[in-house]
């Protein structure tokens, strides 16, 4: 220790005392040592008992330690907490020196399907990859981190003075990073090709001095990316802050829907050709006080992503299988009837839930084959082996299953034959270009035909004009449900509806429209 004399009178000062120096060898090799010292007094001598302790080891745990708290463990990139204060540091300069930034948010498209087929293994290795990746295609001064399981954010201190400058190089460095995550990837199994959406803000702009909310404003518009069909760049609007208060106002208002009463079921018929009654789907409702009516293609996504669903999906249910047996007390619901449920992936992946369906229909006295629980195509392809041992489970209560959406997923054909199912949907998306797009009936035929080689049932769902339910039924499909019979229909409505229905079994309920 160079400076040995500071020490001493430091020491004697405070009479007790531990600190910590660099001590060097002969050779020139410095290492860190904790130097404790005692002072006392023996028959008239200030005495000292001097220890020196070698701390290289400890001194590396702690620098790891030290490491890892501002470090992803997996990529060694930064991590959220380290991203936070060097953008907060790039705000204040930004601002300062009157010069632009920017911040682009990368959220992998479908990760959880990677990790489904090749193991978490192998999504660590893509996730490496794309770290290496983009760590090489950026300036020194800039810095990417991983902030969540399959979420990167870039930070770019300086681009420019020059607003539409600063957003062009954004802009363009964002579809570069698109280009080399496209790159294919190879993992222990095979080449991967992952697509990614991102989302860019330049700074300072409306985010001032705030990190968390420039962030929230990248991610925001990663969404958006998302939402145009993924794979894609979506530069940040205002207008997009003002969609992302909206939705968290929603939010805010949905946690109170239940208890507020807020919450109702709509009832949509199925028909056998133009007059057969054959069912119903359950649709669900909100009227907001304030915003109104609100489409479930608004509300049902902030259930998902907020776990509401779980509640008010469980509520759907039970009130669903009560208005059930209501009817059947009411000698309104004929053995061929049954009433689907629509059930979210969030939902259907609860461990509990095959319990939760079959207390349910016990709590109602509901006969489980007038039960149908209708999922999506894209529930089916997450987690398959989970997913046919659910619905394994739910065909042996003696519930019905249909896929929904069918058509406008991955795999269709692969997973389809191994499925313990009764039915599958039509995706309107298909129906609604009929008979005109030969494309989409190429489809559709493709569908029927091996549907029907599995022997199962099939219905068309969005059906709104005669010519579309002719050319179904010249293809092989003989159930229907669209606003040509009619919109969905309140309680009161299907229970008139019911109620005709036994009185003239092949009802035609076009003839209310």
């Amino acid at each position: 220790m160079a400076d040995w004399p500071r020490w001493w009178q430091t020491l004697k000062k405070q009479h007790h005392n531990t600190n910590f120096a660099n001590n060097q060898t002969k050779s020139g090799y410095e290492f860190p040592v904790e130097v404790a010292a005692s002072f006392f007094t023996y028959e008239g001598q200030e005495l000292c008992i001097l220890s020196v302790k070698d701390i290289t080891e400890r001194k590396k745990q702690e620098d790891v330690i030290q490491h890892l708290a501002y470090h992803d463990s997996l990529t060694n990139l930064p991590n959220r907490r380290l991203l936070q204060d060097r953008l907060q540091q790039a705000l204040v300069s930004a601002n300062r020196h009157n010069h632009l930034g920017a911040v682009l948010f990368i959220d992998l498209d479908n990760f959880k399907k990677i990790n489904d087929s090749e193991g978490h293994s192998g999504g660590d290795q893509v996730l490496k990859t794309l770290a290496w990746r983009i760590t090489n295609h950026l300036r020194a001064e800039d810095t990417v981190a991983r902030i969540g399981g399959d979420e990167f954010v870039v930070l770019l201190p300086f681009l420019s003075t020059d607003a539409s400058v600063a957003r062009q190089r954004a802009e363009d460095l964002a579809n570069k990073l698109l280009g080399l995550v496209t790159r294919p990837i190879q993992t222990n199994k095979q080449p991967l090709q992952v697509t990614a959406s991102i989302g860019v803000v330049n700074f300072p702009g409306n985010a001032k001095n705030d990190a968390e909310k420039l962030i929230s404003f990248a991610d925001t518009a990663m969404y958006k990316a998302k939402q145009n069909g993924r794979n894609g760049v979506v530069y940040f609007q205002m207008s997009m802050a003002n969609d992302v208060t909206r939705k968290i106002n929603l939010e805010s208002r949905l946690r109170s829907a239940l208890e507020n009463k807020e919450l109702f079921l709509n009832f949509q018929p199925q028909y056998k050709g133009l007059q057969q009654l054959v069912g119903a789907e359950v649709l669900l409702r909100w009227d907001a006080p304030t915003f109104g009516l609100i489409s479930p293609a608004e509300f049902v996504p902030i259930l998902e992503s907020s776990g509401l669903i779980i509640e008010i999906g469980e509520w759907v249910m039970r009130q669903a299988c009560y208005q059930l047996k209501h009817w059947i007390d009411m000698n309104l619901w004929d053995s061929g009837l049954t009433l689907a449920v629509n059930i979210s992936p969030v939902e259907f992946e609860q461990s509990g839930f095959v319990d939760q369906v079959a207390a349910i229909l016990k709590e109602t006295g509901v006969p489980p084959q007038y039960l149908e629980n209708e999922i999506t195509e894209g529930t089916v392809i997450n987690n398959i082996e989970q997913i046919i041992e659910t619905l394994g489970a739910l065909r042996t209560l003696g519930v019905k299953i249909s896929i929904d959406d069918f058509g406008t997923g991955y795999s269709s054909l692969t997973y389809l034959k191994r499925l313990p199912i009764d039915m599958v949907k039509i995706d309107q998306s298909f129906v609604k270009d009929i008979p005109g797009d030969e494309s989409a009936g190429a489809i559709i035929n493709t569908i029927i035909s091996m549907v029907e080689h599995l022997n199962l049932d099939v219905i068309a769902e969005g059906i709104e004009s005669i010519e579309q339910i002719q050319y179904l039924e010249a293809s092989g499909c003989q159930k229907f449900q669209g606003f040509y019979f009619h919109s969905p229909m309140l309680e009161i409505e299907f229970t008139q509806l019911l109620s005709d229905n036994q009185y003239n079994p092949h009802f035609n309920l076009s003839n209310l429209n």
